[in-house]
C-alpha cells in the first residue's frame, strides 16, 4: 500500500514515460499553467494536476493486504491531469499540435502501467494498477481552468489515473486465535472444490468391429459415447443423458465412456449430457448432491437396421427410434420425402412411396431434425 509520497509519484512516472516513450523525444515539466507559460520556455509536455477525487468505489473496501484485520480502508484517490504542449514557434501550432499528438499517442498505448523500469518505486508491488484514461472535457471546463490561471487558452486534454491507494497510519486491530475445540465437540470435514469439466464429445458405433473414436456427436441407441475432459473421479460419479442416468463403462480423470440406453426417455434430437460428482457426508456417510459439470450435447438419432420391399409399392424399416408420438417424422427415399405413414411404431414403420422411379435410392429416416445415418439403400425394381 502506498504512502503519501503516491501522488507526486504518480506525476513523476507519468513524466518518466513521456520522455522515454515519444519520438521525438520531448522535455516533460511538471508545473502550474501560469508556471509553465512564462518561466519554463522551449519545446515540451506539461502536465498540470488541477483536480483530486476520492474514489467511490473503493471508500468503503477492506484493505485486501491485511486479511483478519479491521479498522480504516485506505485513502483511495483519482487525479485529473491536464496535458498541454508547447512549441519553439509560438505563432505556428503545428509543432505544438505534433507534440501534442504524440505525447497522446503514449499514454494510449500505456493505458496500464505495468513496468516497473517506469513505475515509481512508491507506486511499485501495488494491488490496484496506475491506469490512465482520456477524460472528455467541454470547451467551456477547459476554458475555466485556463481562466483561474489568468493565462490565454491552450489547447489541452485532460487524463484520469486511477486507482492510488494511501494507507492510513492509525494502527489496525486484528482478531484473536480461535481457542481449542472442546473434547467430543463438532467435526469439519473439508471436501476439495473441483467441479468436472466435459470438452469434448467423442462416438464409437456399436456396429463398429475398430470401435474408432469419431469427432462427430451424433450417436444412436446402443452407441458409446466418449467424454474427454478434467475432473472425472471414480467415486459417486454419475453420467447424466437428459434426464436419464447412463451406466459407466470405463473411468480415468480424464474420459468417461458410456453406452446410450434404451430408455424411453430419450428420443432422438439434442440430448444434454452432465457429470456430476457426489459428496459423502455425515456420520455415517451418506452421498450427497456434490458437483455439476458444465453442459455438452449430442444428437440422437433413429438407426434403420433393415429394409424390406412389400407389395403395392410399399416399404417396411425396422430399426430403433423410427418414429415417435408428438415429433415430426418423415422418411426420404433418394429425393422423395414421404411423412404419412400406414404403420408407426419406435422399433418399425411402413410407408408407400409413390412415384419414386427405378434405380437405386438411399434412403433415411429423420425424426425431430435428427436423421439416420444407416447406410441403406432400395433398389427398383
Amino acid at each position: 500500500m502506498s504512502k503519501s509520497r503516491a501522488i507526486g509519484a504518480v506525476s513523476e512516472t507519468l513524466r518518466d514515460l513521456l520522455e522515454k516513450e515519444m519520438n521525438p523525444s520531448a522535455p516533460v515539466s511538471v508545473a502550474p499553467l501560469d508556471v509553465a507559460v512564462t518561466t519554463i520556455t522551449g519545446k515540451r509536455v506539461n502536465l498540470f494536476l488541477y483536480k483530486i477525487d476520492e474514489s467511490a468505489a473503493l471508500k468503503n473496501m477492506d484493505l485486501r493486504s491485511h486479511p483478519r484485520s479491521f479498522g480504516r480502508p485506505p485513502l483511495a484517490l483519482e487525479l485529473h491531469y491536464l496535458v498541454t504542449a508547447y512549441g519553439e514557434n509560438e505563432e505556428d501550432q503545428v509543432e505544438t499540435q505534433q507534440i501534442l499528438g504524440e505525447a497522446m499517442r503514449v499514454l494510449h498505448d500505456h493505458a496500464v502501467i505495468l513496468g516497473n523500469d517506469v513505475l515509481d518505486p512508491d507506486l511499485q508491488n501495488e494491488i490496484e494498477h496506475v491506469k490512465l484514461y482520456l477524460e472528455p472535457m467541454t470547451l467551456e471546463d477547459l476554458t475555466k481552468i485556463w481562466s483561474a490561471s489568468t493565462k490565454p487558452y491552450r489547447t489541452s486534454v485532460s487524463y484520469l489515473v486511477t486507482v492510488i491507494q494511501i494507507e492510513s497510519q492509525h494502527p489496525r486491530k486484528f482478531a484473536p486465535r480461535v481457542g481449542e475445540p472442546p473434547v467430543g465437540g463438532p467435526r469439519i470435514k473439508a471436501v476439495t472444490f473441483r467441479a468436472p469439466h466435459i470438452d469434448s464429445i467423442l462416438t464409437i458405433r456399436h456396429d463398429d468391429p475398430n470401435a474408432t473414436e469419431r469427432n462427430l456427436a451424433w450417436a444412436r441407441i446402443g452407441d458409446t459415447l466418449v467424454l474427454r475432459g478434467s475432473g472425472f473421479t471414480s467415486g459417486g460419479l454419475r453420467v447424466l443423458l437428459g434426464g436419464v442416468q447412463a451406466t459407466v463403462k470405463t473411468i480415468d480423470t480424464t474420459h468417461i465412456t458410456v453406452t446410450i440406453p434404451d430408455d424411453v426417455a430419450l428420443q432422438p434430437g439434442p440430448v444434454r449430457v452432465s457429470v456430476e460428482n457426489d459428496l459423502m457426508l455425515g456420520e455415517p456417510e451418506t452421498p450427497h448432491r456434490g458437483f455439476s459439470s458444465n453442459v455438452a450435447v449430442f444428437v440422437l438419432v433413429p438407426e434403420v437396421d433393415t429394409l424390406t420391399k412389400l407389395p403395392g409399392n410399399k416399404i417396411r424399416l425396422e430399426g430403433t427410434r423410427l418414429s415417435a408420438e408428438k415429433l415430426d417424422s418423415l422418411t426420404i427415399v433418394g429425393a422423395a420425402v414421404f411423412a404419412t405413414y400406414t404403420l408407426a411404431e419406435p422399433g418399425k414403420i411402413e410407408l408407400d412411396i409413390p412415384g419414386v422411379p427405378d434405380g437405386a435410392h438411399a434412403v433415411r429416416v429423420r425424426v425431430n431434425g435428427a436423421e439416420s445415418f444407416d447406410d441403406v439403400t432400395l433398389v427398383l425394381p
